[in-house]
């Protein structure tokens, strides 16, 4: 009929990096998913960290958006992005983007609403509204050079499945991982991706070795402050401990 026809679109070049909640498993070159029109996603700089991400930018020279000279690091919603409290300077202002130093930091901006502390605070990580009871699907990261080595039993993955099946949840993935933080934050990182909910078992000691809670932090971008409730009752448990053994 003489009219031309719309082109075909083959692949998309895309910014997905590891660790980017929307990764999961995917490669340099990843088929659409099954919801969608095929074509090829492909991924670059999927193994670039922060750091080489600015590199590149800074060097090519690449525009990019304002706000990372403001002191944003990631952008999301506009309820879930505020500027990285890791680049606040004394006069309350804010260093750009690529002057961040820990670059694991980047998402530390990114919260549901502005809060000035985690204290263990469950926070919503997903822009879909995500709340625990809807969940269905759960992955348990096992931490402990001891359970890898061989010389302690693994008694709390046992434990843990038969308490998820009693609630109806599915247990998709189960991993060790040794007591290095890296790790930690990789698996935490690659669970988060496919799971609705992630355990963490071991590693919350007050040895040198346990890492967990900083790694949590960091694979879910936030911050470490001391939980004032905790330390107060642990002062009054030794106080009261004191006490007995002075009779």
């Amino acid at each position: 009929n003489g009219q031309e026809k719309a082109p075909i679109t083959l692949g998309f070049v895309l910014g997905t990096r590891k660790g980017d909640p929307n990764c999961g498993e995917q490669n340099h070159f990843e088929p659409s998913s099954e919801w969608m029109p095929p074509f090829m996603r492909i991924n670059p700089i999927l193994k670039w960290d922060y750091g080489q991400v600015w590199r590149f930018i800074l060097w090519a020279p690449l525009a990019y958006p304002s706000l990372y000279d403001r002191g944003y690091t990631s952008l999301g919603g506009t309820h879930d992005t505020w500027e990285n409290p890791h680049l606040k300077c004394p006069d309350g202002g804010y260093l750009p983007a690529h002057l961040l130093s820990d670059w694991s930091l980047e998402r530390s901006g990114r919260s549901a609403r502005r809060v000035s502390s985690v204290d263990c605070e469950l926070q919503m990580i997903d822009d879909g509204g995500f709340r625990v009871e809807e969940a269905k699907t759960v992955g348990l990261v096992v931490v402990g050079d001891e359970i890898l080595k061989g010389r302690t039993c693994d008694t709390n993955t046992p434990f843990a499945t038969s308490k998820f099946r009693e609630v109806g949840m599915r247990l998709k993935r189960i991993s060790v991982v040794p007591d290095i933080e890296d790790d930690i934050v990789e698996e935490i990182r690659r669970q988060v991706s496919s799971c609705d909910v992630v355990v963490t078992s071991g590693g919350l000691g007050p040895t040198h070795d346990d890492v967990t809670l900083y790694a949590v932090a960091r694979a879910l971008g936030q911050r470490m402050v001391q939980n004032a409730e905790m330390v107060n009752l642990i002062r009054e448990k030794k106080r009261l401990r004191v006490c007995a053994e002075k009779g």
